[in-house]
C-alpha cells in the first residue's frame, strides 16, 4: 500500500473531525436488505429485493438526518410498499438491520492506533455524521466511543426533510462543531470520504482531508484534485500530516 499522503501546509489545525461510515469503518449495509427480504418472506410478505432496496435508500436518505429511528423508518417503508406490518414485525426488521450492520461492520486499518495517538497528544477529536441510531450504536460496538471526544449527529441538531438544512454537509452542522470545540473553522481538520462533504467544509474555511480507502476507490481516483487540502490512503497518515496539532 502506498502510505504517502498528499499534503499542503498545515499549521493552525488544533482538532480533527472524522466521518463515520466509509471513513472510520465500513459496513456492508445491503446485507440488511437481503435479511429483511428473507424475514418478510417467512411471514408471507413477498417483496422484490430491488424495490425494497430502492425504497429503503430513498426513505433512509429522507429521514436518516432527522430524529426517526430504525423502527420509524421501517414503518415508513411498510406504508410505502403496502406491507401492512404489525408493530412487532416492524420491530423485528429494525433489529435485523442492527444485527446485520454489527455483523458486517469493520474498522479500517489504523483507526484505533490513530485515535489513540491523537488522544495521547491531547488533540481534540470528533465524529460528525448523518448516522441514525444504528450508526451511533456501531460506533459504540466498534470501540470508538471511548476514543473520540465529541459526537455530533444530524439528529442532535434537528429534524428536517431538507438534507441541506440540517444534514451533513450543512453550515449548521459544521458551525455547531466549531462551537462545540471552541475553535475557528480553520483550526479544525475535516476527514471524510465524501467529496461533496469536503467541498462544503472547504467553503466554510475548514481544513479538508480526503480519505480514499476501501470501497471508496470506485468513486474516483486517489490522485484527483477538487480543492482538498490533503489526500490520505491510510488513516495513520493523519499522524504525520498533523504532527504538532495538539501543540499549536
Amino acid at each position: 500500500m502506498n502510505t504517502s499522503a498528499t499534503i499542503l501546509p498545515v499549521k493552525a489545525v488544533k482538532a480533527i473531525s472524522f466521518d463515520g461510515f466509509s471513513t472510520l469503518f465500513s459496513v456492508f449495509d445491503m446485507s440488511s436488505i437481503e435479511a429483511a427480504v428473507r424475514y418478510l418472506a417467512s411471514i408471507g410478505r413477498l417483496v422484490d429485493e430491488t424495490e425494497l432496496r430502492v425504497t429503503y435508500g430513498i426513505l433512509n436518505d429522507q429521514y436518516n438526518c432527522g430524529q426517526l429511528g430504525a423502527f420509524e423508518l421501517w414503518q415508513h417503508i411498510s406504508e410505502a410498499l403496502s406491507l401492512n406490518l404489525r408493530p412487532e414485525e416492524v420491530g423485528r426488521l429494525a433489529v435485523i438491520e442492527l444485527e446485520e450492520c454489527i455483523k458486517t461492520a469493520r474498522p479500517f486499518p489504523g483507526v484505533y492506533e490513530t485515535l489513540d495517538v491523537l488522544k495521547s497528544r491531547g488533540t481534540p477529536t470528533a465524529i460528525v455524521s448523518n448516522a441514525s441510531e444504528v450508526g451511533r450504536m456501531l460506533e459504540v460496538v466498534l470501540g470508538l466511543d471511548g476514543r473520540v471526544d465529541h459526537f455530533l449527529l444530524s439528529c442532535d441538531v434537528g429534524h428536517t426533510k431538507d438534507r441541506d438544512a440540517f444534514g451533513n454537509p450543512s453550515d449548521i452542522m459544521y458551525l455547531r462543531l466549531a462551537q462545540r470545540l471552541g475553535l475557528r473553522p480553520g483550526e479544525i481538520a475535516i476527514v471524510d470520504d465524501n467529496i461533496d462533504t469536503l467541498q462544503h467544509a472547504k467553503r466554510l474555511g475548514f481544513y479538508t482531508i480526503w480519505a480514499v480507502q476501501g470501497e471508496v476507490h470506485w468513486r474516483c481516483n486517489a490522485d484527483d484534485q477538487f480543492g482538498q487540502d490533503a489526500t490520505i490512503t491510510d488513516l495513520r497518515q493523519v499522524l504525520d500530516l498533523l504532527p504538532l496539532a495538539a501543540a499549536s
